[in-house]
């Protein structure tokens, strides 16, 4: 007697059936974390004025102040502001981080990164984290925004190996 073809085949569906759905999650799975391990989702929220220890270092003490110095241009409609964030190093391998940008939390919720343009700099004041810092230091970074820019701001700051995570400091 002949066996039909559902009967003839049962093993290889039924493994058909376990491995489908195995392989779309092994597959989505390295996708997902790819995707969302290595890249700035997951805000580690510093509130204005506040401190928090992250990556080897507690930062806070942010602040957000117009920019002015001899010799700056800043172009009509435009408005500079300095960004200062207090890092004090709590181990031996302080961080490393990528430029802070500036968003706005209100209004257009638009964002910015560090404008050279400004031909701006500090020497005694990184513009980002400093990872030779023995001792505490400051960022300070120059933004230049729009005139209608209103605020309030935060800026985030990436750690080099920290991602997802991320820190967001909220600014005055």
């Amino acid at each position: 007697m002949r066996r039909g073809w559902w009967r003839r085949n049962a093993a290889a569906l039924a493994a058909l059936v376990v491995l489908v759905p195995v392989t779309v999650l092994v597959v989505g799975g390295n996708e997902w974390r790819e995707y969302y391990g290595f890249r700035a989702s997951m805000p580690v929220e510093v509130a204005s004025g506040e401190r928090t220890t992250y990556a080897g270092a507690e930062f806070g003490g942010a602040d957000i102040a117009p920019l002015t110095a001899e010799g700056l241009e800043v172009p009509e409609g435009a408005r500079a502001f300095l960004v200062t964030v207090e890092v004090a190093p709590t181990t031996t391998t302080p961080p490393s981080c990528l430029p802070l940008s500036l968003h706005e939390q209100g209004g257009a919720q638009r964002e910015w990164s560090v404008d050279a343009s400004l031909r701006w700099y500090d020497r005694d004041r990184p513009s980002g984290c400093d990872s030779l810092a023995t001792g505490p230091y400051t960022i300070a970074t120059p933004f230049l925004v729009p005139d209608d820019a209103t605020g309030p701001f935060f800026v985030d700051l990436f750690v080099v190996g920290e991602a997802p995570r991320f820190l967001r400091v909220h600014l005055d």
